[in-house]
């Protein structure tokens, strides 16, 4: 008896042991990771060239349409094409609008995807609340999960971040950090060069405040994203225009008139009368010849005579 009630002593401990280990993984874990990672995709970059350049990780915001990631992930991008752990896959074509000082990309799907936007929380960050990264390290799928505690709130060259420990590494970028409640608070964006787990995050408030300045209507292809950069001024020399040539005003040369004054002149039968180039030659043959003929300039220069 005494050893059946020490074994089920030994069970009950075992068993409330397990429960506690269960009962902090969900403390942990508050919200299902899987419903989060359904909107966070892996992305592949591809040139000009059509060859694969990078990889990094973006989450649909905003609506069904629009994904967030970081500006370094699409740098030298002609094509993106997103894919989730279910085999699905999406092909990113325009850019809205992107900040190289913040890291912020914002895109467009080539059609509106499937995917949930994800909600996001702008409110105030405390140091030591807990944060879980979703993202895609070193391109490889399925997405991992990590967390950590936030450690550091600050600003850098205008820009708000969040350090936190949750381990990242290449891939991770524009991937999302999320709250206790599953939340974006922030993009995944880089870590410090030997530091342990010293990573950070763009604040979700600066993807908003980008958004905002967004005009809503124009778009970029991917290859030029650099043209959808905020406050972007074109470095291209226009081409001139083509002058319209003004037409010369043509004034008409006046026929020159030939004005004469009539004359006449005797002819006599065998003379001769010729006219050339406007001249009018006569010839007289016999100066006795009695038979006048009467004839006027103008008579031989018609050729009438």
């Amino acid at each position: 008896m005494k050893k059946l009630l020490c074994r089920c002593a030994v069970l009950c401990a075992v068993a409330a042991l397990l429960l506690c280990v269960v009962g902090a993984a969900c403390a942990a874990t508050p919200f299902d990771p899987d419903v989060i990672a359904e909107s966070v995709l892996r992305l592949m970059i591809f040139d000009a060239n059509g060859d694969l350049i990078a990889s990094g990780s973006g989450f649909v915001m905003f609506d069904r349409s629009t994904l967030v990631t970081n500006y370094h992930v699409i740098e030298d991008a002609a094509q993106i094409i997103a894919d989730n752990d279910d085999g699905s896959e999406y092909f990113l074509t325009k850019v809205l609008i992107c900040s190289e000082e913040k890291d912020i990309a914002i895109l467009r799907f080539a059609s509106a995807s499937d995917r949930t936007p994800l909600e996001y929380s702008t409110d105030s960050l405390k140091r030591g609340s807990d944060v879980w990264t979703i993202g895609y390290p070193l391109g490889y799928s399925p997405y991992t999960l990590t967390t950590g505690i936030i450690s550091s709130i600050f600003t850098d060259d205008g820009a708000d971040y969040v350090q936190y420990d949750a381990a990242i590494t290449n891939g991770n970028s524009g991937g999302a950090l999320v709250n206790d409640q599953g939340k974006v608070i922030g993009i995944t964006t880089a870590g410090f060069v030997g530091g342990e787990n010293m990573n950070v995050a763009v604040r979700i408030h600066e993807v908003l405040d980008l958004y905002k300045k967004w005009d809503g209507v124009t778009t970029y292809p991917m290859r030029q994203y650099k043209s959808a950069v905020y406050g972007h001024v074109s470095t291209a020399t226009p081409k001139p225009a083509t002058p319209t040539p003004t037409p010369r005003p043509v004034t008409p040369t006046p026929r020159p008139v030939v004005t004469a004054t009539p004359y006449t002149s005797s002819l006599k039968l065998n003379d001769t009368c010729t006219v050339k180039n406007g001249k009018v030659t006569i010839s007289w043959s016999d100066p006795s010849n009695s038979y006048p003929y009467k004839v006027t300039w103008q008579q031989v220069y018609n050729g009438k005579a």
